[in-house]
């Protein structure tokens, strides 16, 4: 399943993220700040530049995705 996150490089999406690749699904985080995200994480998962307040960048960053 292709699961996008948002708020990866928080506390709650931080945790979810390892427990979904484990699961085996296919991650992608979105954040408006890739840099926010830890090195260990940007190599395990995809990464969608999105901003949820400017929605032209939604459609990119959702393509594809079964659940958000």
């Amino acid at each position: 399943m292709n699961v996008l996150v948002t708020g990866s490089s928080g506390y709650v999406g931080s945790q979810l993220v390892p427990v979904l690749i484990q699961g085996g699904h296919y991650v992608i985080c979105m954040t408006r700040d890739a840099r926010k995200l830890t090195s260990r994480c940007r190599r395990r998962v995809n990464v969608a530049d999105a901003d949820p307040l400017c929605p032209e960048s939604l459609g990119p960053a959702l393509r594809g995705v079964d659940v958000a």
